[in-house]
């Protein structure tokens, strides 16, 4: 495919191709509660300051492709999630022998003859089987805005293209999946993560998000018995235990009730912001599962003050991390301070229902420069020819420690950071730029770089040679090689 085509791929985006929209004349609107309110091809929507009217559909639209062939994926599984809230926006969609896919969406209308529409940022999440799922790993969703109905007589614009990276290590005729429903009484329970963790001497775990209508499919199983888990923050949902699944089976009904009392958790905690850089004064809280490294919805929380708290978090294991986004900050990685992430297991550590972690110490970041700056990964496709990694001066630093990460999370450039050995891949003081010399980097692939400012150890040291005193953003230094 040509550089268009390599562009729309980046990180496998998502895409809005929207219909033109001018409302009906009839006065008395139309009723957003009938599916069947309007006629040709027209869907109810609701207009700022006016009754619903009639209006064309609106539709995120795309392909999901290959990453690897370029080929189309047909089957694939996708849903819009709000990109705020992370709430389910759409029913679950799949993409058609060309890898075609569309996903109506619901608007409010400016007004009810123009195009304008309130604006509504969605993430798109893609799964299908034989592939890593869309986000996962380093490859980040990209939000995406709606702010306008196209005129049908006009080229449709922004267009991309999802691409999934074929799985590895496995046999995909071998897989199996678990279908089902998450309900809170008969409703349907939308945005809920699903997860299958293995149990009983299986390994690994899958995940998947519920749609509006809170069914779910988990894909790529390998024959086992696995724990069938839901969360959301202020929820709890009945799991589903030591569920057994055969070489390929596909098992359907598994489905997850809501508890009439279920048992949730108040953490708090407390962060210290030490050497932050000057506007840099709110940070963030995150719990992910220990089993996928996913944050459920709701389960987050941004501060600005010295003490947080969280509530309504459901039974489970989590890692808690502290400065998890964007914001120029990052949890201090000195070893001389608390272990960290703090993983708990919930509510049997909290048995009264609420939860102190003590305080999470966070400092300024090694800032990146290049490749991969960008709080998304929209920059265009770097050059593995001449690749070199630059970054601004942190302070008080003896070296620098730099890691190289694949799409599907492998370090192949450098070693796991050490207080007692130097890194494989080194720069010494003052520096602000490395050359890559590591194996050769695939067109059209996802990576990640890392790096790490070390001081030599003089005090209270335990043993250890060096201590870490700061790094990279974790959703920095992502990038796409170029064709």
């Amino acid at each position: 495919m040509g550089n268009a085509m390599s562009k729309r791929m980046l990180l496998a985006a998502l895409a809005a191709v929207m219909t033109s929209a001018c409302g009906g004349d009839d006065d008395e609107g139309c009723d957003l509660s009938k599916a069947d309110a309007c006629g040709g091809g027209l869907v109810c929507e609701e207009v700022q300051g006016g009754k619903p009217q009639c209006f064309p559909e609106t539709a995120i639209t795309g392909k999901v492709l290959n990453a690897t062939s370029q080929q189309p994926v047909a089957g694939a599984r996708l849903v819009a999630l709000d990109a705020t809230t992370s709430a389910a926006a759409t029913t679950v969609v799949t993409s058609d022998a060309q890898g075609n896919y569309r996903i109506p969406v619901k608007l409010t209308r400016s007004t009810d003859t123009a195009a304008d529409v309130k604006s509504v940022t969605y993430t798109l999440r893609v799964e299908s089987e034989g592939f890593l799922g869309f986000p996962s790993a380093i490859r980040q969703a990209i939000p995406l805005t709606v702010n306008r109905a196209d005129d049908a007589n006009a080229p449709a614009q922004n267009v991309r293209d999802v691409a999934l990276l074929p799985l590895t290590g496995v046999n995909p005729a071998e897989l199996g999946s678990i279908a089902g429903k998450v309900a809170e009484g008969a409703a349907g329970q939308g945005g809920v993560l699903v997860v299958a963790e293995g149990v009983n001497g299986t390994s690994g775990a899958t995940s998947t998000v519920t749609d509006t209508s809170g069914s779910f499919m988990l894909l790529n199983l390998a024959a086992g018995t696995y724990d069938v888990k839901a969360f959301v923050q202020g929820k709890g949902f009945a799991p589903v235990a030591a569920l057994s699944l055969a070489a390929a089976e596909d098992k359907l009904g598994v489905n997850l009730n809501a508890d009439a009392a279920p048992a949730l958790t108040t953490l708090a905690g407390g962060v210290n912001l030490v050497n932050a850089p000057a506007g840099a004064n709110e940070t963030s809280i995150v719990l992910a599962l220990a089993s996928t490294g996913e944050v459920p919805r709701g389960l987050s929380i941004q501060t600005s003050g010295q003490r947080f708290s969280l509530v309504g978090i459901p039974a489970g294991t989590y890692d808690i991390l502290a400065s998890y986004t964007n914001d120029n900050l990052v949890l201090d990685p000195d070893p001389q301070q608390l272990p960290r992430p703090i993983r708990i297991t919930l509510p049997a550590d909290a048995p009264s229902g609420s939860l102190d972690v003590g305080t999470f110490k966070v400092t300024g970041d090694v800032s990146i420069v290049s490749p991969g700056r960008d709080d998304v990964p929209n920059e265009p496709g770097v050059a593995a020819a001449g690749l070199t990694f630059r970054w601004e001066d942190d302070s008080s630093e003896t070296f620098y420690g730099l890691e190289l990460f694949d799409a599907y999370g492998s370090r192949i450039w450098g070693s796991e950071p050490s207080t007692t050995l130097m890194p494989a891949v080194q720069a010494p003081k003052n520096a602000t730029s490395k050359a890559y010399d590591g194996p050769a980097l695939l067109t059209g692939q996802t990576y990640q770089w890392r790096i790490t400012s070390w001081s030599n150890c003089t005090s209270n040291c335990n043993g250890a040679l060096y201590k870490p005193i700061s790094r990279s953003e974790n959703l920095r230094g992502i990038f796409t090689v170029a064709p």
